[in-house]
């Protein structure tokens, strides 16, 4: 209830400090840590280093890393201070002639209420184990194979050749101090998917990402913008794609953590990103 209650008070990005820290007393000698961070900037902290020096050594004095100089108001105005004249050049070439939204499988308009729900699954290890190989380790290339995965669904299911969705990217490419270690802010960008029937499936992987490559210095853009620019009334995107490991560093550092008797309780992530549905 604690948990529930915290997460719908949110985040007031222009006032609040953006990590919220509680800390409940469960019995004589048991504590419970409760860790908030708003998803916008949650893609560079590394969770390891909030947790880690706390129980390393029993009798060190703890501390956070020293790369802290960094400003996210000071970021928030660099980025708005960003030229967006050639991001857009960018996205108007790459979105010219952007086909109808595709809708996603088996979507029926309802006029109820919103109401979240989250399911979650495994990938078989075997099907894992061949993506990493295809990818030659490098999650990004992983990230681009799953991408055109989808892209090549929604070409199936709607009998086009041209699709498109959105995908979670960080943006560092504001001239900020510390900027590539420090912190990345969130963005939705879009992805287009156009092949031919004579392209192998490995020649469109090698164009995605390249896509994906050239698309992240212009990740800065909104998009409200982007879909001013293209003169479209309706929303670009229902749903999207996230690649970021936003857990993953909890879940890397939880035998050191079981070690010195810490027990993960619950973890929960949840966006919308005022869409539909986010993968």
């Amino acid at each position: 209830n604690i948990m529930e209650a915290d997460r719908r008070r949110g985040f007031d990005l222009a006032n609040d400090r953006l990590l919220r820290l509680a800390v409940f007393r469960t019995g004589i000698q048991e504590y419970a840590v409760l860790v908030t961070q708003p998803q916008i900037v949650a893609d560079a902290w590394d969770i390891r280093d909030l947790f880690q020096p706390l129980f390393s050594e029993e009798d060190a004095v703890v501390s956070l890393p020293g790369k802290r100089r960094f400003s996210f108001a000071d970021y928030l105005e660099k980025r708005e201070q960003q030229d967006k004249v050639p991001a857009f050049h960018y996205w108007k070439q790459l979105l010219a002639d952007l086909p109808a939204k595709p809708e996603l499988p088996g979507y029926q308009k309802s006029y109820q209420s919103y109401h979240q729900e989250v399911c979650r699954f495994r990938l078989n290890p075997a099907d894992m184990a061949a993506l990493r190989e295809k990818g030659g380790g490098e999650r990004n290339y992983q990230a681009v194979i799953l991408q055109t995965a989808w892209g090549l669904m929604l070409q199936q299911l709607h009998g086009k050749q041209d699709t498109y969705f959105s995908l979670l990217m960080s943006n560092r490419s504001a001239k900020l101090e510390n900027i590539g270690e420090t912190a990345g802010i969130v963005n939705v960008v879009p992805v287009r998917l156009k092949c031919s029937d004579e392209m192998l499936v490995g020649e469109l992987v090698k164009k995605q990402y390249m896509q994906m490559v050239i698309s992240q210095p212009f990740s800065y853009c909104r998009r409200s913008e982007l879909q001013q620019q293209l003169g479209r009334k309706e929303s670009l995107f229902d749903h999207f794609l996230s690649f970021h490991g936003f857990m993953t560093d909890l879940r890397r550092c939880s035998a050191l953590l079981r070690r010195k008797g810490v027990v993960k309780v619950k973890m929960r992530y949840v966006d919308a990103k005022g869409m539909d549905m986010g993968v």
